[in-house]
C-alpha cells in the first residue's frame, strides 16, 4: 500500500535478533534487480527493539501523496 501511495504513514520493522534480516536483504536485492527504485528503500524504518518504535515513528522520513509518481521503476528512479 505504501509503494502505491495508498498509505503515507510510517512503517516500522522491528528486527529483534535479526528476525527480518532476510526480508531486508531481499528488499535491497529488489532494488539491485530494478524491481524497485532506490527511493523505495525509504518506505520503512528498522529498529532492533520494540522500545524504539515511538522514536522511529517520530523520525520516519516523509512519504507524501506523490509516491504514485515513482511507483514504477524507471532509470530516473533507480
Amino acid at each position: 500500500m505504501k509503494r502505491l501511495g495508498q498509505w503515507t504513514g510510517p512503517v516500522i520493522i522491528v528486527n529483534t535478533a535479526g528476525f527480518y534480516d532476510g526480508l531486508l536483504q531481499f528488499m535491497r536485492h529488489s532494488v539491485e534487480e530494478r524491481f524497485m527504485g532506490r527511493n523505495h528503500l525509504n518506505m520503512w524504518s528498522v529498529v532492533d527493539e520494540p522500545e524504539q518504535i515511538l522514536e522511529a515513528i517520530g523520525n520516519a522520513k516523509a512519504w507524501d501523496q506523490d509516491a504514485l509518481q515513482f511507483a514504477n521503476v524507471t532509470t530516473a528512479n533507480a
